[in-house]
């Protein structure tokens, strides 16, 4: 560290308030420290700490010590490495991410929201905490004793200009409206799609500790290319478009079409899987072929700004129902089973590899 650094490490704060609100949630125990403003932008921010996230990181390392990993053989083994890393080295934080916040019975929208470690080059973060404990922040119980390196500090802006922060009251409580988050679960489950109208059958899974359903009611093969020059078809007879934004339309479909055959060769169809659900849940339905195969190569090229590193893996397709509900009269949605098959094709063998839950946390208030 040297002086220039602990110069640009110093936050810019016109004007400091603290709530300095405690919470605890499972393993997660955290404080809201208070806000902050710059000229009308202001801030809050939260410090947490997860009391697993240490142990669950050494168990990683030891592990990875004592079983040095290996390159995937297949596309199964990297998504579930994937999976599996992501659950163990991610900590457990009662707030992520923020969609508003109540102070003083008055609600402000939040138009961002991001959550880093406290590391020990982080100077604007260690230099912004001293700044709320000069101002009066009084942390307690275990935050106290925390290595500031196992804490995560998140930072919201607050989506509405504040040109101060006087008229705030901190006497009432604050309430946290948390964004919605995805929740994802491993299944695995081998699936025999038959292309066609369905007969509505069920398919169980579970992965969360509980059991879930969804009825298929069809399989059909769809061209990628036939939805994609329609989509830009109907995008360039929208009125008042200008001669930009048709241009970057030309360039936008040029650069899809050549990543595409990649992902499907053009004469190829990709299958649609189309489900009911009373729950809202998206499956991520896959090819066992490809499960199985080698896991795609990146490949690299060149850009105005340098090399670009992408796969085939990286496209991803959007299927929406016809209908809006099916035989059982719940909601219908669809999902793309990644492997082109030709025209013609009767069935595909597939699995249900992982579902995907969208939940909203209750609010919290402290």
């Amino acid at each position: 560290m040297n002086l220039q650094e602990l110069r640009e490490g110093i936050p810019s704060i016109e004007e400091c308030l603290v709530l300095g609100r405690p919470f605890a949630s499972g393993s997660c125990t955290g404080c809201v420290i208070g806000l902050t403003r710059q000229g009308e932008q202001a801030k809050l921010y939260f410090l947490q700490y997860d009391d697993t996230y240490g142990e669950r990181l050494e168990e990683a390392e030891l592990s990875a010590m004592d079983n040095p990993p290996k390159p995937p053989a297949t596309l199964r083994e990297e998504l579930v490495e994937q999976e599996q890393s992501q659950r163990q080295t991610e900590p457990r934080l009662t707030v992520e991410h923020l969609r508003s916040v109540e102070i003083g019975g008055v609600a402000y929208p939040v138009s961002g929201s991001s959550y880093r470690a406290v590391e020990g080059t982080d100077w604007e973060g260690i230099l912004l905490l001293e700044t709320f404990l000069r101002a009066g922040w009084r942390p307690e119980g275990i935050l106290t004793e925390t290595p500031l390196e196992r804490c995560f500090l998140l930072e919201a802006e607050i989506g509405r200009s504040l040109p101060s922060l006087g008229d705030i009251s901190t006497a009432g409580p604050v309430v946290l409206m948390s964004a919605r988050r995805v929740e994802s679960y491993l299944v695995q489950k081998p699936l025999r799609l038959q292309v066609g109208d369905g007969r509505g059958e069920a398919v169980t899974f579970g992965g969360d500790g509980a059991e879930h359903a969804v009825y298929l009611h069809r399989a059909y093969l769809y061209d990628p290319y036939e939805a994609y020059r329609e989509m830009y078809r109907q995008y360039r007879a929208r009125p008042g478009l200008t001669a930009e934004e048709r241009t970057a339309a030309d360039r936008a479909e040029e650069s899809l079409y050549e990543l595409l055959p990649s992902v499907c060769p053009e004469g190829m169809l990709l299958p649609v899987v189309e489900y009911e659900t009373a729950e809202g849940l998206s499956l991520d339905i896959r090819a066992r072929s490809v499960l199985d195969g080698p896991p795609p190569t990146p490949s690299v090229s060149q850009s105005g700004g340098g090399p670009v590193v992408s796969s085939a893996s990286s496209m991803l397709f959007l299927a929406k129902a016809d209908q809006e509900a099916g035989r059982h009269g719940l909601p219908l949605r669809a999902a793309v089973v990644e492997v082109p098959v030709p025209p013609g094709t009767e069935e595909i063998d597939a699995e249900l590899f992982r579902w995907h839950r969208s939940v909203t946390p209750e609010p919290l208030v402290l």
